[in-house]
């Protein structure tokens, strides 16, 4: 009886060890510093994330450690620029991101930071892009160097194709495959 239950306490530990949902792993701020480009369309309009709300407080005029933002930023806007996400940690990820903006990502909805939700309903739904390709989620994907990403609600097929074609490149000018340095003696 004994050696039954610690067999089925072991089986259980090792099911749902393997199908718990963990929180991606994320690296020590400078582990990696990289930038993707991206845009967000509800209603075929886009958000305008150049607005001060969204950025991350720099001037434009920073030496590479200030470039690298501060140790609580793992991913931000700066520079009075909407479409690159500049990212300094590993295993970062999109909703990691928006969070950092004060939204909520899932699979079927985004919170704006007004508290505003767009939610899959009625017909009207999001829809994901990666570098031109549709992924069913975006939520847990990593913000990757050079990506192109595009976030649609409520958006037809040509509406789309237009949304693609204005995500940006220009995270190719801003990555050099670089990692922030951390300064010694922080606390």
């Amino acid at each position: 009886m004994d050696r039954t239950l610690s067999l089925l306490s072991v089986f259980a530990i090792l099911v749902f060890g393997c199908i718990s949902s963990e929180a991606p792993k994320i690296g020590r701020y400078g582990s990696e510093h990289s930038h993707a480009d991206f845009k967000v369309y509800i209603n075929n309009a886009a958000i305008d994330f150049a607005q001060a709300s969204y950025q991350g407080g720099h001037s434009g005029n920073e030496s590479e450690e200030a470039e690298c933002g501060n140790e609580t930023q793992l991913a931000h806007l700066d520079n009075g620029d909407g479409d690159v996400v500049h990212k300094h940690a590993t295993g970062v990820t999109w909703g990691y991101f928006f969070s950092e903006l004060s939204m909520n990502l899932t699979d079927n909805c985004l919170v704006l930071d007004n508290e505003t939700a767009f939610c899959n309903s009625n017909g009207a739904r999001w829809r994901f892009f990666v570098n031109g390709s549709e992924t069913g989620q975006l939520k847990d994907v990593e913000i990757r160097d050079l990506g192109r990403v595009l976030l649609t609600y409520n958006a037809t097929d040509e509406q789309i194709r237009q949304q693609l074609a204005s995500v940006t490149s220009k995270s190719a000018g801003e990555s050099k495959g670089e990692v922030c340095r951390i300064t010694a003696n922080k606390t």
